[in-house]
């Protein structure tokens, strides 16, 4: 044992993970827009930004978990290369009832970092989970 006794001090460091490529290493991965989202009516919500990891096409799955009463809620992806200035990209999406919606794929998408904005229309609160999985399309 070295230094302050650890048996790992005279160890190499581990490298940082390497940038992604376009469509290369990494590009394929899955990330989780929203865990559980509880949508009260006619609200919106507009998710953190996600990056794409150098993924050029993705799709989104849509849970709705519950309702109270009728469920329609709207669903457009957006994505950015600064982080500030967002552009609809896609065809919107919209869940109305229990189940899976799938949004997607949507390809061509040349941006760093993607969002979902949500947003209820029937006016009752509703329950989602939402996933976005990212590859090379």
């Amino acid at each position: 044992m070295a230094g302050n006794g650890c048996p790992c001090a005279n160890k190499p460091e581990i490298p940082s993970e390497p940038a992604a490529t376009p469509c290369g290493s990494r590009a394929q991965h899955t990330e989780v827009v929203w865990e559980t989202l509880v949508l009260n009516g006619s609200a919106t919500q507009v998710s953190r930004a996600i990056p794409t990891r150098g993924a050029n096409a993705f799709a989104l799955i849509i849970m709705t978990i519950s309702g109270a009463g009728a469920i329609q809620t709207a669903f457009q992806a957006q994505a950015t290369n600064d982080g500030v200035n967002f552009t609809n990209i896609g065809s919107p999406g919209q869940a109305t009832g229990v189940g899976y919606t799938t949004m997607g794929p949507i390809t061509g998408n040349g941006f760093t970092h993607i969002r979902l904005v949500a947003v209820e229309q029937a006016g009752n609160a509703t329950l989602f989970t939402v996933v976005a999985q990212f590859y090379c399309g």
